[in-house]
């Protein structure tokens, strides 16, 4: 028959005592004693039902590799470079040398807030700990934990980055304001939406001059290209007369005294690469705001400066999701939403308009 006990260590937290076939065995649980007293209560239904199987040794650096491994063939390449970093840089140099089963809620509380009294923002730490719970589901599934101790662990709130864009008037002065070399770059940039990778990525052949429009088929992280995961990835945007022209100019341009382009970049750096995103800050968006006159805004400000120009001229907010590349129109309508109320008060004034005549309208006001 096997039995069992609640123990309060040292440390203050509450272990779990248990035989199993007259072996003693130790869980740590954390400080709260009801919850130690549930996971003992667990543990014997488990062990009398013959469903008890104690869990697997595994480092915890050995299972970020397998579970890496396991993830190649599942997630897109630069997703993958992103959770390599966060676990190179800041998981495994904390648990790395612990058994995976020894990792208590506790202890990934105390790492939480160290990173969050760091210089790390919010976000980053948010990331870190994104990562760490995937990590810790998985290994729960493979039998190296009985229970998920990331499970109760909160993230830090993240301060919502207020949206901010340009109107019209400011993108003229700003586009005034750049250089011929750079200028198809924030034209782009302006007219299309896309995002600052996608931006970097795109290549000559990428362009249907006759069809006017860029298909997105690629990102830069770093200044590495990254293509998308699927053809079904691959987006088309739309393009206007006044781009295709910058964009035409620009490819004559290159061709005269741009250099060596072996990758066939529409953006290529002064030495034929993906431009850095870094520098693209630093020495080109940066500057041309200051010679604007214009505030510091983020480069991702252009991508909400075309979704909220497109709101103002009424463009569907179907074509708009389309355009941004965005999952789902519910992505678009919570991220834009609050600027429709305006165009949707004049889309009734229209359809009132359309119904009962335009000088009725007029009367009635």
């Amino acid at each position: 028959m096997a039995s069992g006990s609640i123990v309060k260590r040292a440390s203050g937290n509450y272990a779990v005592v248990y035989y199993v076939d007259g072996k003693q065995k130790w869980k740590t649980i954390g400080p709260n004693k009801k919850e130690a007293e549930r996971a003992l209560t667990q543990i014997m239904g488990q062990v009398h039902r013959g469903e008890y199987q104690a869990p697997k040794d595994i480092l915890f650096r050995d299972l970020c590799d397998k579970w890496l491994k396991k993830s190649e063939a599942a997630i897109k390449p630069s997703t993958l470079d992103f959770y390599r970093v966060q676990i190179e840089r800041r998981l495994k140099p904390a648990f790395g040398h612990l058994q995976t089963r020894a990792i208590s809620t506790e202890i990934i509380d105390l790492f939480v807030s160290e990173l969050s009294a760091s210089c790390l923002s919010p976000r980053t730490v948010a990331h870190s700990l994104t990562v760490l719970k995937t990590i810790f589901k998985t290994a729960e599934q493979w039998g190296y934990l009985s229970k998920d101790p990331a499970k109760a662990v909160k993230k830090p709130r993240v301060p919502k980055v207020e949206m901010d864009f340009l109107n019209p008037a400011e993108i003229n002065k700003l586009l005034a304001a750049t250089d011929q070399r750079h200028y198809a770059l924030l034209l782009t940039a302006c007219m299309t939406g896309l995002r600052r990778g996608e931006l970097l990525g795109l290549k000559w052949e990428d362009i249907d001059f006759n069809a006017k429009t860029i298909s997105v088929r690629r990102s830069v992280r770093g200044t590495i290209l990254v293509e998308t995961k699927s053809a079904h990835s691959v987006r088309r945007v739309s393009i206007s007369d006044t781009l295709i022209k910058a964009l035409r100019e620009l490819q004559t341009r290159l061709l005269v005294d741009g250099p060596d382009n072996p990758l066939g970049l529409i953006f290529p750096s002064e030495v034929g690469t993906p431009i850095d995103g870094p520098n693209l800050l630093r020495r080109i968006f940066w500057p041309t705001l200051t010679r604007a006159g214009l505030r510091r805004v983020r480069f991702h400000d252009l991508r909400h400066s075309y979704a909220a120009l497109a709101i103002s001229r009424n463009v569907p907010l179907k074509v708009i999701q389309r355009q941004l590349g965005h999952s789902s129109i519910q992505i678009t309508a919570d991220t834009y939403g609050h600027l429709l109320p305006e165009t949707e008060s004049a889309a009734a004034a229209e359809l009132e308009a359309a119904i009962f005549g335009a000088d009725r309208v007029c009367e009635a006001v």
